[in-house]
């Protein structure tokens, strides 16, 4: 079911290692920030959840932090590669929690992410007088360091082909958290994993109500939002993902670290999935 909620919290087999950067640092910077990639592999009859990856990142001021980045991929079935706008029934943003352990990250992690689509917390879905107005709620109570995110793993894109006019986005809450790392896509391609970040990409008032705002990314023409870059066209998507893993104590334009976002009207290619169920 598409607004099945799930969670995670097992071991890990580690393989490559990845660079990865907080955007607004210096790239002189980055080869500091290598770190250990692990991923393991789910199946069951309905999907894989696969490729988790953890980076280790370090600050400016020589502080370690650990951030859990998720790229889960849908298990699907898919014909020679071709180019198609995305489907509207198709799409649905199923929330998940990831808890990794001291194996995973060298830093334990705790049960303090929240990931959920609620009634009341989104801006309006047109149901008239029983509209749910539901949203997006991702939440991580505590410290960046701690190895654990919120996410929602983005289904129905497994097999599109990334064309020029290919855009991701959403709304959110102002007041919630906006930062380089957090909330972002994880766009996964047989070209390499991408990242798609919130603070520093193009914004402007979410149409339905000024009290939001819409970021949105061409992400074949992005700027400094995107790492390790713009994703090439004719890229074939494995996966994408929505990643929260920044804590209480990282701020950004929510000066004293809220540690949470409210998101709506997730933009893929062209459709906005609005609910639980997709649209």
């Amino acid at each position: 079911m598409v607004g099945e909620k799930r969670s995670f919290n097992f071991p890990i087999l580690f393989t490559a290692r990845l660079f990865c950067r907080i955007c607004q640092q210096p790239t002189k910077r980055l080869a500091e920030r290598a770190c250990g990639s692990f991923s393991r592999k789910i199946d069951n009859e309905d999907e894989k959840m696969s490729e988790y990856l953890i980076f280790r990142l370090k600050s400016i001021g020589q502080r370690t932090v650990v951030g859990s980045f998720l790229v889960a991929g849908a298990l699907g079935i898919v014909g020679p590669a071709t180019a198609w706008a995305a489907d509207a029934s198709a799409l649905g943003a199923v929330p998940f929690e990831f808890v990794g352990t001291v194996a995973n990250c060298g830093i334990a992690g705790s049960r303090i992410v929240t990931a959920a689509w609620l009634r009341g917390m989104g801006l309006s879905d047109s149901d008239g007088p029983n509209d749910p107005n539901n949203g997006l709620l991702l939440s991580k109570n505590g410290t960046t360091a701690d190895c654990s995110s919120a996410g929602a793993s983005i289904k129905g894109v497994k097999g599109m082909v990334v064309t020029s006019t290919f855009e991701v986005g959403f709304d959110y809450r102002n007041g919630g958290h906006c930062g380089a790392g957090a909330p972002r896509f994880n766009i996964d391609t047989d070209q390499g994993v991408f990242f798609v970040g919130c603070a520093n990409a193009p914004r402007k008032p979410a149409p339905q109500d000024p009290e939001w705002t819409r970021i949105s990314s061409a992400i074949t023409a992005c700027g400094s939002e995107c790492f390790p870059g713009s994703i090439p066209v004719g890229a074939t998507i494995n996966s994408i993902n929505i990643i929260f893993d920044e804590g209480t104590d990282a701020a950004n334009n929510d000066t004293e670290g809220v540690g949470l976002a409210v998101l709506d009207n997730i933009l893929i290619n062209g459709v906005f999935i609005t609910r639980p169920g997709g649209n």
